[in-house]
């Protein structure tokens, strides 16, 4: 029955357009999974924006291999010079301020507000801190996310240069290079899932969670929290509602455009991964009708094995 339930829970995602519906609990063993016809578990897409969270993962390891924190200025790291903006309100842009998206910045990287003080959803801010990676091991995201994470998780994904919706070129980003995309499988989003299932009750955060508030309670360095309220969206409008009303209160995921998605819910003791297009983008309100299914499986699956 449990099974019949996820069925058609997934249902609602591959109708949407998504390619695969991947569950693991805290042990590592699927629960569910599910291919849409012509895919398979060696599907690897562009995941989009949900790359921001595995960039968050990278970033954290470097700074403790490094011996760097997360006030450490980018003009440290990068030559100053770096953004659009005049050198006192650069120097004052630290790490934590680019992944929290709190920079300052525009996407590209003229001067809108000072550090820390406002939220702006910023692909820009992400492309820059992988610079900073490859900057401060000296290498390609390939070679330095595998040292760092991808082998210790057995996940395959791959950094190539991102091309236009048409094919024909290359992304390029705010420094003039290429954007790099994170080409992974359903069973690299999941394994990466079960990664913080199994290490971080609670979305990682570049420093101290429980520091002063944010200026968007639903956003923590790469991660959305499903329960956070109030929230601003990447178009920027504020919602005093919860970002996924149904989701257990302690879920976090990362969200890329279409239907790419990492899951975390510690409490439940699951890990779900979607895998999707980069085009058609499910806003967020249809998100969380999609969800509702799942967490209603989800919790089912507490009563029994409670009961059980």
């Amino acid at each position: 029955m449990t099974g019949e339930r996820w069925a058609a829970a997934s249902d609602l995602v591959i109708r949407a357009g998504g390619y695969a519906v991947l569950v693991v609990d805290r042990d590592g063993r699927t629960v569910f999974a599910r291919y849409a016809s012509g895919f398979g578990p060696a599907t690897a897409v562009d995941i989009a924006s949900a790359q921001k969270g595995v960039v968050s993962l990278l970033l954290a390891r470097s700074l403790t291999r490094h011996r760097l924190a997360r006030t450490t200025a980018v003009s440290d790291i990068l030559r100053p010079g770096w953004s659009r903006a005049p050198r006192h309100p650069e120097q004052d842009i630290t790490l934590a301020h680019l992944l929290g998206m709190t920079s300052g910045l525009t996407e590209t990287l003229e001067p809108a507000s000072p550090a820390g003080r406002a939220w702006a959803y910023s692909n820009a801010s992400i492309h820059l801190l992988k610079h900073v990676l490859t900057t401060l091991h000296g290498t390609d995201l390939d070679t330095l996310s595998h040292e760092l994470l991808f082998a210790e998780l057995g996940v395959g994904a791959r950094w190539l240069p991102r091309r236009t919706l048409d094919g024909a070129g290359i992304v390029t980003g705010p420094l003039g290079g290429p954007v790099y995309a994170l080409v992974a499988s359903a069973g690299d989003l999941a394994r990466t899932g079960h990664h913080l299932l199994t290490t971080s009750p609670h979305p990682p955060a570049l420093g101290d969670a429980a520091g002063p508030p944010r200026p968007n309670p639903a956003w923590r360095d790469g991660w959305w929290l499903a329960r956070g309220a109030p929230h601003q969206l990447p178009d920027n409008t504020w919602h005093d509602r919860p970002l996924v009303g149904s989701a257990p209160q302690d879920a976090y995921l990362a969200i890329g455009a279409g239907l790419n998605r990492i899951w975390v819910l510690p409490g439940s003791g699951l890990a779900m991964a979607w895998l999707g297009p980069r085009t058609g983008n499910l806003a967020m309100p249809e998100l969380a009708t999609v969800d509702e299914p799942f967490f209603a499986t989800v919790t089912l699956e507490r009563k029994r094995h409670a009961a059980g």
